[in-house]
């Protein structure tokens, strides 16, 4: 038995909220993903918030980070991770929300950088290794 065109029926699944991620830079995502514990989970906080807010620059939502399964003490340190990586800039203060500002140029370290990194360890472990045999 075949159902008609007519009689079939577009399954969609029914939202409790008509609440959005925008479209994230693929590129953004995946330097994000790349970092340990839930720096993921607080990329998409910032991001479902800087949507909400059409702001660039948003005091983050702890409230929200919970609904996203993290803690207080894991958003500080994934925020940190999320700064080092270059993705967002974070202004602390005391008794209040990070303010969290989302970086136009996020990227890769440039190549000067990778180099002058490759360098300076490179000399601690000539250094380590000069003093090892004196």
């Amino acid at each position: 038995m075949s159902i008609s065109v007519k009689q079939r029926k577009i399954c969609r699944p029914k939202l409790k909220s008509a609440a959005f991620i925008r479209a994230i830079p693929l590129a953004w995502v995946q330097q994000a993903a790349r970092l340990p514990g839930k720096a993921l989970h607080v990329a998409l906080v910032i991001w479902y918030q800087v949507g909400v807010e059409k702001s660039g620059t948003i005091r983050f939502s702890m409230k929200l980070s919970r609904q996203f399964g993290v803690l207080r003490h894991a958003v500080s340190r994934n925020l940190a991770l999320l700064e080092e990586a270059r993705l967002i800039k974070v202004e602390r203060h005391r008794g209040r929300l990070p303010e969290v500002i989302m970086l136009d140029g996020f990227a890769e370290p440039s190549i000067v950088e990778t180099m002058y990194e490759d360098l300076r360890r490179d000399s601690v472990r000539v250094e380590a290794l000069l003093q090892a045999i004196s």
